[in-house]
């Protein structure tokens, strides 16, 4: 009877025991799968900051994009408006250079007008000291240029 009782006693602690090492088992699996749970929130946390990050740089790189399109287009506008400018002023050269032209040729026209005038009044003046040369009976002189 004490035999059977301490076997009994045995059995008991021994699945007392093994219910501990169960629960010990239990405990650490548990513990195990908190850590892994712990650690992949963790990352996810990293990823999700990383992500973040990426958001934030990509942001910054398209606004910096954006600025750089504006002073592109700037540019193109004052590039625009200079060959406007380049060339009204060209335009403006070459009227200013036509009215020059024309200037000089209206000049030479007036001088030639002018010699003309003269040679003509000359020719006039020559006839008529002719004229009056011959009604007075005197010699015709042979030049008078220098009228």
């Amino acid at each position: 009877e004490a035999k059977r009782a301490q076997e009994e006693k045995a059995r008991l602690v021994s699945q007392h025991a093994r219910r501990k090492q169960e629960e010990i088992a239990a405990a650490i699996a548990l513990e195990d799968a908190a850590m892994r749970q712990a650690q992949a929130l963790w990352a996810a946390d990293e990823e999700h900051e990383k992500a973040e990050k990426v958001e934030q740089d990509a942001k910054m790189k398209q606004a910096e994009l954006k600025a750089a399109e504006q002073e592109l287009a700037r540019i193109r506008a004052l590039k625009r408006e200079a060959e406007a400018r380049t060339a009204a002023a060209q335009a403006k050269e070459r009227e200013t250079t036509a009215r020059r032209q024309r200037a000089g040729r209206v000049a030479k026209n007036l001088l030639a007008e002018e010699e003309a005038k003269r040679l003509v009044a000359e020719a006039e003046a020559i006839r008529f000291l002719e004229q009056l040369t011959l009604e007075d009976g005197a010699p015709t002189p042979v030049s008078y240029t220098h009228l």
